[in-house]
């Protein structure tokens, strides 16, 4: 499936396998003691600079029911996801998603 000129298929197999996706088993991402039903990423924006098998120098916090500063350790910075990187600098650049202002 094409979409604003991507594969959108191809990219998200790349993601699957790419992206810094954290075990839903490891003690940071339980919720209540039990283990998150999916597996997750955490991706801030960082300098491109910051190493991408390490937490970012500066994070974000976005507090949601279950979040802990436990799960700080799996934060990563966007360029390691490139697809995710390259389409929130896309979005960003053009101020628009489908031609609808998003700016």
């Amino acid at each position: 499936q094409q979409s604003m000129g991507i594969d959108v298929d191809a990219m998200f197999d790349r993601l699957l396998r790419e992206a810094p996706w954290v075990d839903r088993h490891v003690d940071e991402m339980k919720y209540r003691g039990r283990p998150l039903k999916r597996q997750k990423a955490f991706l801030v924006a960082a300098d491109a600079s910051e190493p991408a098998d390490a937490m970012p120098s500066s994070l974000p916090t976005y507090r949601y029911p279950g979040w802990t500063y436990a799960s700080l350790v799996h934060y990563r910075p966007m360029h390691t996801a490139a697809d995710v990187a390259a389409l929130v600098s896309h979005f960003n650049d053009s101020n628009s998603l489908g031609g609808v202002d998003i700016g």
